[in-house]
């Protein structure tokens, strides 16, 4: 059985242009036994819950246990207790850093490790880092999911854009597909919450 490298170089390499012909070739066949019409384009296989369950929420105390282990990794690898004093000492590493991108291109650890400490300051980390708790519900920690709301002003307020260039969606758009949920999770949670 051939290795899964000898797959890829052959079709991104000897048959690129055929392999990308066939597929083309298979959408057509597919529009015109009408199996696709084209009127979604779906980018990435994300999935999302759609229903309250076991794993459709994560707990405040796991949220708090997370934020407090990436402090401790921010602390251990910078000697900094403070993810404000981050922006000095970041400026002063990346004037020491060969930055590079794009394929065919390696990060160095340096690189690796000063993005993901320049992650931990941006101002959407900041947002979410200092408006918690998101309300006084334990089980209703997440500022998406049950707190739609919350997520909406952090965005506003940092000027956070979307990614994903080819389809960009609005926080507006993201968040009403939680409002529902979010307003029945919110009754349960506190009758919940209220008997603790």
């Amino acid at each position: 059985m051939p290795d899964h490298s000898t797959f890829a170089r052959f079709r991104t390499g000897r048959c690129r242009e055929a392999v990308e012909d066939l597929f083309y070739q298979y959408v057509r066949l597919l529009e015109k036994l009408g199996e696709t019409d084209h009127q979604t384009v779906f980018v990435d296989g994300t999935k999302l819950e759609s229903r309250a369950g076991r794993y459709t929420f994560c707990w405040r105390k796991n949220v708090e246990k997370q934020l407090a282990k990436v402090k401790q990794q921010v602390y251990g690898q910078t000697g900094l207790k403070r993810l404000s004093s981050l922006k000095k000492r970041l400026e002063k590493q990346k004037a020491e850093i060969v930055f590079v991108q794009g394929s065919g291109h390696r990060k160095s650890e340096a690189q690796k490790h000063w993005e993901m400490l320049d992650a931990l300051r941006q101002p959407l980390f900041m947002a979410y880092h200092n408006n918690q708790p998101f309300n006084n519900n334990h089980l209703r920690p997440c500022p998406m999911l049950e707190n739609p709301e919350k997520l909406q002003q952090m965005v506003h307020e940092t000027g956070a854009k979307s990614t994903d260039l080819q389809s960009p969606e609005t926080v507006e758009h993201l968040c009403g597909k939680c409002e529902h949920y979010a307003k029945e999770w919110k009754t349960k949670a506190d009758e919940l919450w209220g008997e603790k």
